[in-house]
């Protein structure tokens, strides 16, 4: 579903360049604020094609329809009696029994430490990820192009093959996601940012006086070339901080190049937390990331390795 639309984004961002020939002014802009209501539209009737939830038909005492649901999930050749959908079918429902009692609230919630290092590592992976800049070069890439000397159609262009990128390694990471583990990943996709960011802030400083320098200029753009790669294959935030795109444009005009180190010191000082601190849940289903929390359940079947456990006292 976020490959999806983040495919929608490519869509517009070619869009907008076709848009830029467009000769009728009104053409130019209403076309691009019309289009995406198609894209509300698709998801709403894609929606209708994904399956319930197994974990919620079980609480909705449909087990029969959760377990034909797994079975296609799991199903391997082979396989005639889908060991591994009846195994997680009665890990869920012996998980949702250990949780029918715990607290539902947000107060409730907060006051369990196992539900509350979950909130916490959640939050910190968001804003780390965030953090990274990758909002401030997205929105405003037009502007950093215009900064490096690129004019006319060409910042559209690149956006829109930036865009392009970006949605194919979505795809990448999403293969390699579970052989690498997500620890890994999010480190390496960290560390990697922060260095195309200063990257990126050394070219903006030279090109400043030097903008007719097309050897700058390529090295520009493929500092954010370079810098997406990392972060779409290895980070892929979802959620969206509010803070940081804000004051890009004041901050731009104002302090320049200097406010990348913002996007470079962050995510390095991130990074060695989310190697060292952070749990890893490669492989894990849900209620083996519950044991993994201690959350209560007391399923004999469902263990978690040692060397991970160990992990979650900090």
């Amino acid at each position: 579903m976020a490959n999806t639309i983040l495919y929608l984004q490519n869509f517009a961002a070619w869009t907008g360049l076709g848009c830029y020939f467009a000769t009728n002014p009104q053409m130019q802009w209403r076309l691009c604020l019309a289009l995406p209501a198609f894209a509300p539209g698709i998801l709403g009737l894609g929606s209708a094609l994904i399956p319930e939830s197994p974990r919620w038909l079980v609480t909705q005492d449909r087990g029969t329809e959760a377990l034909d649901i797994l079975t296609k999930l799991h199903h391997q050749p082979g396989d005639s009696s889908n060991e591994a959908a009846q195994s997680e079918c009665r890990a869920i429902k012996t998980q949702l029994m250990a949780e029918s009692n715990e607290p539902k609230s947000f107060v409730g919630i907060m006051k369990k430490p196992s539900y509350r290092k979950r909130i916490l590592i959640g939050i910190f992976v968001q804003c780390i990820a965030q953090s990274t800049g990758v909002l401030v070069i997205n929105n405003y890439q037009v502007l950093l192009y215009n900064g490096l000397g690129l004019t006319g159609y060409l910042p559209l262009f690149l956006y829109g093959v930036y865009t392009a990128w970006a949605a194919f390694l979505n795809w990448v990471g999403a293969m390699f996601v579970d052989k690498f583990g997500r620890i890994f990943m999010l480190t390496v996709g960290l560390v990697g940012c922060a260095l195309m960011v200063a990257g990126e802030a050394a070219i903006v400083a030279v090109a400043a006086e030097n903008k007719n320098n097309h050897a700058i200029n390529a090295a520009g753009v493929f500092f954010l070339f370079v810098f997406v790669t990392f972060y779409a294959t290895c980070i892929d935030a979802i959620s969206y901080i509010y803070f940081y795109t804000q004051p890009a444009p004041i901050a731009f005009a104002q302090v320049g190049w200097k406010y990348y180190l913002v996007f470079v010191i962050v995510p390095l000082l991130g990074a060695p937390v989310v190697y060292f601190m952070f749990p890893e849940t490669k492989g894990l289903s849900l209620e083996e990331i519950g044991t993994l929390f201690d959350d209560g359940n007391e399923d004999p079947t469902i263990e978690v390795r040692e060397d991970v456990a160990e992990k979650l006292d900090f």
